[in-house]
């Protein structure tokens, strides 16, 4: 019997492709690629190696619009002195660092293969952003626990990754260019976000169809769901 990596509810076979084996739970609806099947180390630092993740280029900046002026919206809303920021997943060209930078805040990297100090992941920040990242999570439960450990009380996390919501056959899966990147393991769909929500006492905002915020709620028996 196949488990779900992230909420251990039964997954089932999904898709199958080039000796790559997908199992989608019946509960959270994460679609994972079989756990024996992920890269190791050096193949996913040799993908990442591919991508050109320049913190100046515009097409970059604009790839990342929606999660840094999310975020700026809430910094200067919320009116924090001195707000406690950590870019998690920040890859070799850490662009919300410099984008927010220009604005004034400083903002935390930790990535463990290009910025590993971890002392970044034993403290507590008003907002966490992590773009493009949690696709890459081979053992998402104990990754999103971590996610959600490293927020203060009244703390914010903004994710961005591409959500599986149109590719719900195995027809259409097939033909999504995001699975084409290897290191692309765990794909999320709306209604993943919307269970990490509830059973990590979270209030969901869906800011599109691939950028989720997470705040903490203060009174977690209320509906986490928006």
């Amino acid at each position: 019997m196949i488990r779900c990596r992230l909420c251990s509810s039964l997954a089932l076979s999904f898709f199958e492709h080039n000796h790559r084996n997908y199992e989608r739970c019946t509960h959270c609806s994460l679609i994972q690629l079989r756990r024996s099947q992920c890269p190791n180390l050096e193949e996913e630092k040799a993908e990442y190696m591919l991508h050109n993740n320049d913190p100046y280029d515009p097409r970059y900046r604009r790839f990342l619009r929606g999660v840094t002026q999310a975020m700026i919206q809430w910094l200067i809303e919320e009116q924090r002195v001195s707000p406690d920021i950590l870019d998690f997943g920040s890859g070799s060209g850490p662009a919300i660092s410099v984008v927010l930078g220009e604005q004034g805040w400083n903002v935390h990297n930790y990535d463990p293969l290009y910025s590993p100090d971890k002392k970044h992941i034993q403290r507590k920040y008003d907002l966490i952003s992590s773009t493009e990242v949690v696709e890459h999570f081979y053992e998402p439960k104990l990754s999103w626990e971590l996610l959600f450990s490293l927020l203060k009380d009244d703390g914010c996390l903004v994710v961005m990754t591409q959500s599986s919501d149109r590719y719900c056959t195995s027809e259409s899966f097939g033909r999504w260019r995001y699975i084409r990147e290897k290191s692309h393991v765990a794909l999320y769909h709306t209604k993943t976000m919307q269970w990490l929500a509830q059973h990590y006492d979270m209030h969901l905002s869906i800011l599109s169809p691939n950028i989720f915020w997470f705040a903490k709620e203060i009174n977690p028996n209320e509906d986490s769901l928006s």
